[in-house]
């Protein structure tokens, strides 16, 4: 794309933002900024990925000097395309308020988000959002959440949202004796149905809700595969060990690697994610690259976008366990290996490289 450079603002070079721009540089003058090198409690803090773009970090130094820097740069880029990554951190609203004062157009991106109550947040959040010219939006969510702030809907352009290339989505089921091959060097079951959950073990991640579902299940017919780590994980294997649940069909599996629990989830069955809030939920994307069935609660922004209610997985209630069990148990059957299909056939439009060209939509729009 001939034509103005695009500039971006984004928080950290988290790893999928990183192979987002890589890939979007190579069809476009692009120039990102970013606020910090990594956050503190990030899992993705040792996981730095080699930057193959322009870019700059603002707050190297002070927070003053950060944003004197800001100004400096966002003037340098007068007339270049200009991307605001969010509309919660302090150079967002720093750039978005000179944007007002000196009448530039920029393009408001969100990865995801929720109708917040209270009239001043509310006020102010519409101000923000409804001040942009363009709008990116990650998915049907996200779009409902920025036209709710005062976003125009013509000006909204959505994107496939993922972290995911093309060459990592598998395209079949696999065969019983490849896929009974693959549990056995694992050391898992070959012939179960294996439910899998990845994510931190912390409140906000529902796991807790999940243990309770299993104590409504009456068939029995599967086990649990918990990956990850957090500050909730010795409550939570306590409450398994304290309930009638059989402690062998819950496994454990601590903090894996990303090539690690690729593994398992080429092994699983189906993936469910009881979170009380997920502002998208990436771990979603990887899921169905991996042909799974979804079980999601409905504060997960990225269910709206990936889910086809019984078609290849099921949004539920927050906090409802019942309700959970019962949309697991929908999972058996003669329908399972369809909605794998299903789930596979889905994320073929969520790459990174779909990502890219439609950011491009727009872009070329304004070039």
């Amino acid at each position: 794309m001939k034509g103005k450079k695009v500039v971006f603002l984004n928080y950290i070079p988290s790893p999928y933002r990183v192979d987002f721009f890589n890939e979007l540089s190579k069809k476009i003058d692009l120039n990102v900024i970013f606020y910090n090198k990594s956050m503190d409690n990030s899992p993705w803090k040792k996981e730095e990925k080699k930057r193959e773009f322009n870019h700059t970090f603002l707050f190297e130094q002070s927070k003053l000097k950060g944003i004197f820097k800001l100004f400096k740069l966002l003037r340098s880029h007068r007339n270049d395309i200009l991307v605001v990554g969010g509309y919660y951190l302090l150079p967002e609203i720093f750039t978005i308020f000179y944007c007002i004062f000196f009448r530039k157009e920029f393009i408001l991106s969100s990865d995801g988000g929720f109708v917040t109550k209270g009239f001043f947040k509310t006020s102010f959040k519409k101000f923000l959002i409804g001040s942009a010219n363009y709008w990116l939006s990650s998915g049907k969510n996200t779009t409902e959440t920025l036209k709710y702030y005062g976003a125009k809907e013509k000006d909204i352009y959505e994107y496939h949202f993922t972290s995911i290339f093309n060459n990592e989505l598998v395209n079949n089921i696999p065969d019983k004796e490849t896929l009974y091959k693959e549990r056995e060097s694992l050391g898992l079951n070959p012939d179960v149905f294996y439910l899998t959950f990845v994510g931190q073990l912390v409140h906000r991640k529902g796991v807790d809700v999940l243990i309770e579902a299993l104590k409504h299940d009456t068939k029995k017919n599967f086990e649990t595969l918990i990956i990850g780590s957090g500050e909730q994980e010795d409550e939570l294997k306590k409450m398994v060990l304290d309930s009638d649940l059989d402690h062998n069909k819950i496994h454990f599996l601590g903090k894996l690697t990303k090539n690690e629990i690729l593994k398992y989830l080429k092994v699983s069955d189906a993936f469910v994610c009881p979170s009380r809030e997920d502002i998208w939920g990436l771990v979603l994307n990887e899921a169905i690259a991996n042909g799974l069935p979804l079980i999601s609660t409905k504060n997960v922004g990225a269910a709206y976008s990936l889910i086809e209610e019984g078609e290849n997985g099921y949004i539920v209630d927050v906090d409802n366990p019942e309700q959970l069990i019962e949309k697991i148990n929908l999972l058996f059957g003669e329908k399972l290996n369809l909605m794998k299909m299903n789930s596979i056939n889905k994320a073929k439009k969520y790459t990174i490289e779909q990502m890219v060209d439609d950011h491009l939509v727009l872009f070329n729009k304004l070039s």
